[in-house]
């Protein structure tokens, strides 16, 4: 009876470590997510605070079509827009921690993916001087009754992930280049799709400087808030979330 108490203790004291040790993971986790979206969110703010005065001095006469006032209107909605990034991905990164995050299938068809993107970084495509080139779609994807299952939002958030990745890194003068094709569902996930289905596949190709296999491992298998090549040495105005969110969507989709 002892030696089974002390059996019984022992399995007491290792459960507990192991809850301790659980708890201090997540409890980290967290830390370093405020201590990251801190961090982030305070040059854009500092931006807005810095725009806010200097419109409050301009002269009473000053109207929306000067030249310097439309140059802050613009650089604020920049402004704005990265720190609405930020806080999107700091919220998706927990509910992602916390199992929290969940799907919402709905039939779509492929060119409702394409036509978003599109409609998204058209206009930012234009500006930095890159052509954003959407390859047609194969004709039996672009058929009528041609649809695929799933959550459209969250897997335009992946693709949006990566055009948005495509276009900060690839110079004036280059082209990032968005296509979709599908291939025959191989069932590896589990999910018992009938026979005969499809599976949808996404491709964006950019003109940018590359990663070697090295920065590329850490971008495919690294931790949550990496950055490698040129986004971890200048700054990519982002939070390092992007990738590790859309692979946390992409396995859940299966």
């Amino acid at each position: 009876a002892a030696v089974a108490q002390v059996h019984m203790a022992e399995r007491e004291r290792s459960t507990q470590a192991v809850s301790l040790a659980m708890a201090s993971v997540a409890t980290e986790a967290r830390s370093r997510l405020i201590r990251v979206s801190m961090h982030d969110l305070r040059s854009p703010l500092l931006s807005v605070l810095n725009l806010a005065d200097m419109m409050g001095k301009l002269p009473h006469a000053t109207t929306l079509g000067d030249p310097g006032l439309r140059e802050a209107v613009r650089t604020l909605g920049q402004c704005t827009s990265l720190m609405e990034h930020i806080v999107s991905d700091m919220l998706d990164f927990e509910r992602i921690d916390s199992g929290r995050l969940t799907l919402v299938h709905a039939p779509f068809c492929a060119s409702e993916l394409l036509e978003a993107a599109r409609a998204t970084f058209a206009g930012l495509a234009v500006e930095k001087g890159v052509r954003l080139e959407i390859a047609p779609i194969d004709a039996g994807l672009a058929a009528e009754g041609a649809v695929f299952v799933g959550d459209l939002r969250r897997l335009q958030q992946c693709v949006n992930n990566g055009v948005s990745n495509a276009l900060k890194f690839t110079e004036a003068g280059k082209a990032v280049h968005l296509s979709v094709f599908a291939t025959p569902h191989t069932n590896n996930s589990g999910n018992n799709a009938p026979a005969g289905c499809r599976q949808l596949h996404v491709r964006v190709v950019d003109e940018g400087p590359g990663l070697s296999a090295a920065e590329l491992e850490i971008l495919l298998d690294g931790e949550p808030f990496q950055q490698v090549g040129r986004g971890m040495l200048q700054g990519s105005g982002g939070t390092g979330l992007g990738l590790s969110i859309t692979r946390s969507i992409l396995a859940l989709c299966g």
